[in-house]
């Protein structure tokens, strides 16, 4: 059932996002086709537009994350979904995950968006020359990190790739615990200005968790990068469990919607 639920909250989200996929990819394939043809005043409206795109897609990705989530859950359309024959985990489960599918993607297209731009400014040689650096860079950031660290840099890259995602999954969370608990009866008036100062103060709180965390490790262990980096993870980790328990429960136990 879990695979139906992923289906359908892709079916709902994607034409938002693919309109706004393809529209970045056709300006920077526009801005290349400008700067071949030395059209100035398109170069920099097209390279202004992306900028723009860029922020708003962020943006989008935010909004749809709390609009899906508030109204599929907490509005009119929770009496629908609540009758399904699935459990509030799956229901928060799917969202989570198609919110982090179209962030991954949105980071997919921003590369290629690099590439079409940097294949626009420059020519086979330097694209070349930058993918020897890389490589050099690459082995002499491998060959420190097992000297200081005792880790390759793959290790080092899984451990960073595992934060963020851990990171980006904690932020999710935190939005629908907030969303969740806004909706209790002592903030059913005020849902949204509610749901903001709740994320806020979730928020607020976890910082100076990690913030004590921190002091503690450094106390202890003279800033040792590599356990802050495990710790980091393992504390985003159990975050989002909690923040996750927490969500499931309300929905499941006092959902009181509008």
């Amino acid at each position: 059932m879990l695979g139906k639920l992923l289906k359908y909250e892709i079916k709902a989200t994607a034409m938002t996002f693919l309109v706004m996929y393809v529209a970045i990819l056709a300006l920077a394939i526009s801005n290349m086709i400008f700067n071949q043809v030395k059209f100035n005043s398109g170069i920099v409206i097209t390279l202004g537009i992306l900028v723009f795109s860029f922020i708003a897609l962020g943006i989008v990705t935010i909004i749809m994350a709390v609009q899906r989530f508030n109204k599929n859950l907490l509005g009119d359309e929770g009496y629908l979904m609540f009758t399904l024959p699935v459990s509030s985990s799956q229901i928060i489960i799917s969202k989570l995950l198609v919110t982090i599918i179209w962030v991954f993607a949105s980071c997919i297209i921003a590369f290629l968006t690099f590439i079409i731009l940097y294949n626009t400014y420059s020519d086979g040689h330097e694209l070349a020359q930058l993918i020897t650096e890389i490589k050099d860079n690459w082995n002499e950031l491998n060959t420190q990190l097992i000297s200081e660290l005792h880790m390759s840099v793959y290790s080092f890259m899984a451990w960073i790739g595992s934060g963020v995602l851990l990171g980006l999954t904690e932020f999710i969370l935190m939005i629908y615990t907030a969303l969740t608990i806004a909706q209790l009866p002592p903030f059913s008036k005020h849902r949204g200005l509610c749901a903001f100062g709740i994320y806020v103060g979730i928020d607020v709180v976890l910082n100076n968790v990690i913030m004590t965390a921190l002091i503690a490790i450094v106390g202890i262990n003279q800033l040792d990068p590599k356990l802050i980096m495990i710790g980091g993870c393992g504390f985003a980790a159990v975050s989002s469990v909690i923040l996750f328990i927490c969500t499931n429960f309300i929905l499941s136990k006092h959902l009181n919607l509008e």
